[in-house]
């Protein structure tokens, strides 16, 4: 399969085009010639739950609410799809923060640094497989979750600054494995990062 360097997802809000980016990043990057959902390659596991190191995702979002929402069908019901859906909604979050895309503003993420590490220590107990504690745990976990990461939505810039994409430029173009980058909401950028994404 032959696809150009860059390709552009454009759609009315909620159709599904970060769904479609991220599984065709999944697809670009399995191990297999299959690239099924439920595939077992490394690759596909990573992107399954939102730890592929080599796909970097930046740009604003609605991420509280989507954070929000998952949460409830989760604590309404407890099932693959919702805990795969919760999981990967934090982790869309936290790849904001990765540190590719920070190196050198340590100044910047500092002030997130808590909620960073609570997040990412958090989300593991709602990982598909994991047994959750009881009801009362539960709740006072998920509040504490959904709070942090409410904070750290807020520190998200609303477009992708010109560093960081000159971050992304020289992180994109070190040899090594397949590298996927995900500008989400690309038409608010700054004509300053426009201009050093071309």
């Amino acid at each position: 399969m032959s696809l150009p360097s860059s390709i552009l997802f454009y759609g009315p809000a909620y159709s599904g085009k970060m769904t479609a980016a991220l599984e065709l990043a999944r697809t670009l990057t399995c191990e297999t010639d299959e690239a099924l959902w439920n595939c077992n390659c490394r690759s596909c596991k990573n992107h399954r739950l939102m730890e592929h190191p080599y796909t970097l995702l930046t740009g604003g979002r609605y991420f509280y609410e989507e954070i929000s929402a998952s949460a409830d069908l989760l604590m309404e019901k407890d099932d693959l799809v919702s805990r795969y859906m919760f999981v990967r909604n934090v982790r869309k979050l936290l790849k904001r923060f990765d540190t590719v895309l920070w190196e050198g503003d340590t100044a910047k993420l500092k002030k997130c640094q808590s909620q960073l590490a609570s997040v990412t220590e958090k989300i593991d107990l709602f990982l598909p497989g994991e047994e959750l504690p009881e009801e009362k745990k539960k709740h006072k976990l998920m509040d504490s979750l959904l709070s942090d990461c409410q904070k750290l939505s807020i520190a998200v810039p609303g477009s992708t600054p010109i560093n960081q994409i000159r971050k992304i430029s020289t992180w994109a173009h070190r040899a090594g494995e397949k590298k996927v980058v995900i500008l989400e909401n690309a038409d608010h950028m700054q004509e300053g990062a426009r201009n050093a994404l071309l």
